[in-house]
C-alpha cells in the first residue's frame, strides 16, 4: 500500500502515551478479555501479550524517533496496530486470523481516530499488522514487538535460549538504518535480554492482574518500581 498520502509528520513520543494507555484499557483490552473468557483462559494471546507487545513497540519507536528523527515514526499507528494485532483471533496456535485482526483494526481507527478523516489512514494502520516484508519502519516495529513477546515460555519456542534473533529486525545487521547507529548491536542485545527478563517476571504475576481494569497501568507501575532492573524499558514511566 502506498503511504504517500499518509501524514506521518507528527512525532508526539510521550505526549500521547498516557492517553493511549487509558484508551487501551478502556476500549481495546476488553476485547482480549473476551478472548480469555472463551478460547484463551491463560492469556496466551490475551491482555498480558498485548500489554508487553505495546511496551516493546513503544520503546523501539521512541528509540528510532530519538536517534533517527527523519524516520518519521507515526506513534499513533504503531500503538494501535500493535494493540490490535491479535484482536481477530478465534484460537491460539498459528495465526489464521491476521486479516480479521487487520479489518477490525481498520474499523477501530475509522471510528476512533481523529485522523480517520483521511480515508487512507485506517487502511494504513491496518496494513501494519500483516507480516509481509516491508521497508516501512513502523510496520517493522509492530512485527518486532510481537517477535520479542513470543519468547514467553508458553509459546514453546525455547525461551531466550531458543530465540531466533534473525527474525528480529530491530538494529540488526540487515536493518537499513543500522549503519546510522554505531552502538546498534549492543543496544539490540540489551533489549532482547531485558525483554526476556520482563516477560519471565510478569508471567509470574499475570493471573493476579486478570481482574484488573488498569492492566497496563499496573504493569507500568511495576516497571517504574523496578527501574534499576530495566534501564531501557523503564524510560517509558
Amino acid at each position: 500500500m502506498s503511504t504517500a498520502t499518509i501524514d506521518k509528520g507528527t512525532v508526539d513520543k510521550s505526549s500521547g502515551w498516557s492517553a493511549f494507555v487509558a484508551e487501551l484499557q478502556e476500549r481495546i483490552l476488553p476485547l482480549y478479555k473476551q478472548h480469555e473468557l472463551t478460547f484463551d483462559p491463560f492469556g496466551v494471546h490475551g491482555r498480558i501479550h498485548i500489554c508487553r507487545s505495546v511496551v516493546f513497540a513503544e520503546w523501539m519507536a521512541r528509540f528510532y524517533a530519538d536517534r533517527l528523527p527523519s524516520a518519521g515514526i507515526d506513534f499513533d499507528a504503531v500503538r494501535v496496530a500493535t494493540a490490535m494485532h491479535d484482536v481477530g483471533r478465534r484460537g491460539n496456535g498459528p495465526d489464521l486470523w491476521e486479516s480479521d485482526s487487520a479489518e477490525k483494526c481498520k474499523q477501530y481507527v475509522a471510528q476512533h481516530s481523529p485522523r480517520s478523516q483521511n480515508g487512507e489512514y485506517p487502511l494504513y494502520v491496518a496494513s501494519l499488522i500483516d507480516k509481509q516484508p516491508t521497508s516501512d519502519l513502523c510496520k517493522r516495529i509492530v512485527h518486532d514487538a510481537d517477535v520479542l513477546e513470543i519468547m514467553r515460555p508458553c509459546c514453546g519456542h525455547g525461551g531466550l535460549n531458543g530465540f531466533r534473533r534473525d527474525f528480529l529486525h530491530f538494529a540488526g545487521a540487515s536493518e537499513p538504518l543500522a549503519g546510522s547507529l554505531p552502538d546498534a548491536a549492543e543496544i539490540r542485545e540489551a533489549l532482547i535480554l531485558e525483554a526476556w527478563k520482563w516477560i519471565t517476571e510478569t508471567e509470574r504475576i499475570k493471573l493476579r492482574l486478570f481482574n484488573s481494569s488498569t492492566f497496563l497501568a499496573d504493569l507500568l507501575h511495576k516497571l517504574g518500581e523496578e527501574r534499576q532492573s530495566y534501564p531501557l524499558l523503564a524510560t517509558l514511566v
